[in-house]
């Protein structure tokens, strides 16, 4: 079975969509709690975008008090029920991987081993086909911006092949 590409008519038979592709804590994970907190007094004293940018630090600031990142990247789903049976055609295709980190290893030289290094990289990696469309009016917030919808490509069927 050829992946999908550009082009391609697909229907959507898992409702959920790829929000982000990452470790399990972002910073943008904590910026409705900065908002909250401290949002109407600083959009009161400063200009929007001065507010904006200390309003990230706070953020920045509590997801290091909470010792965001981690060391698994995986992919994050947010159900949408309303897509199931929406048809479109893709627009862009793009490859991402998971699995878990490990930090580059630089040995020092010995009496028995030459000095050696090597690079980080992620363990037990997996390759994930994301695909996103024309077709749908419907946009998400991801990220500090507004992408199209993104599916992995296992949770679409193929109605009709593109062009290609």
């Amino acid at each position: 079975m050829r992946p999908l590409n550009v082009g391609d008519r697909v229907k959507v038979k898992i409702q959920r969509i790829v929000v982000r592709v990452g470790y399990p804590k972002a910073v943008s994970d904590y910026l409705p709690e900065a908002v909250k907190a401290f949002g109407a007094q600083l959009r009161g004293a400063m200009h929007a975008k001065e507010a904006e940018t200390v309003l990230r630090a706070i953020a920045y600031g509590l997801a290091r008090k909470d010792g965001f990142g981690g060391r698994e990247r995986t992919l994050h789903f947010e159900e949408k029920e309303e897509l199931l049976g929406r048809e479109f055609t893709i627009s862009h295709t793009r490859v991402v991987r998971t699995g878990v980190y490990f930090p580059p290893q630089y040995s020092t030289y010995s009496y028995h081993e030459a000095p050696g290094w090597e690079p980080g990289g992620l363990r037990e990696s997996r390759a994930y086909r994301l695909v996103s469309g024309l077709g749908f009016n419907t946009l998400h917030w991801s990220s500090s911006r507004w992408d199209s919808l993104e599916f992995v490509s296992t949770d679409v069927e193929l109605l009709e092949k593109g062009m290609k």
